[in-house]
């Protein structure tokens, strides 16, 4: 009987410390996982004006990486039309979304797929001119594990 309670008790501490890992924490270390570089294989953008009518769609394919670190810290490096840009910043998430915050603004990107060797995520962003005209930019990233 004893050793009937003993591998309860020891089961019951298992199922407890597997249950321990959130989602959350589980988001974070698949994005970190292999030094956490991701390659860009596709970078959609589309926008649409204040009245939601689709203004352009943008497509880009193999367009770069994103770099995760366990540090916090997260780079963006993006080829659109010949021209580079590399953004730093940092990152936290919660089990749907992807925080970055860069040159002062944080942005929400959904988590719309992760696996071990996908991500999928969206980004929107809200733009207005000098005249007070507002456009929408819907950015969606297809991402694999860098290899």
């Amino acid at each position: 009987m004893k050793k009937l309670n003993y591998l309860s008790l020891i089961s019951f501490a298992l199922l407890l410390a597997l249950s321990a890992c959130t989602k959350e924490k589980r988001v974070e270390h698949k994005l970190v996982r292999k030094g956490g570089v991701w390659d860009i294989d596709k970078l959609n953008i589309k926008t649409y004006d204040q009245d939601g009518f689709p203004q352009d769609v943008y497509g880009y394919s193999d367009c770069g990486t994103i770099l995760f670190k366990k540090d916090g810290g997260v780079t963006f490096t993006v080829t659109q039309e010949n021209s580079t840009q590399i953004t730093t910043g940092t990152w936290t998430n919660d089990e749907n979304i992807i925080n970055i915050t860069a040159n002062g603004t944080t942005d929400k990107y959904k988590i719309k797929k992760l696996t071990h060797k996908e991500l999928q995520m969206t980004n929107e962003v809200v733009v207005t001119d000098t005249n007070g005209y507002s456009y929408t930019y819907l950015y969606t990233f297809e991402t694999t594990l860098h290899k």
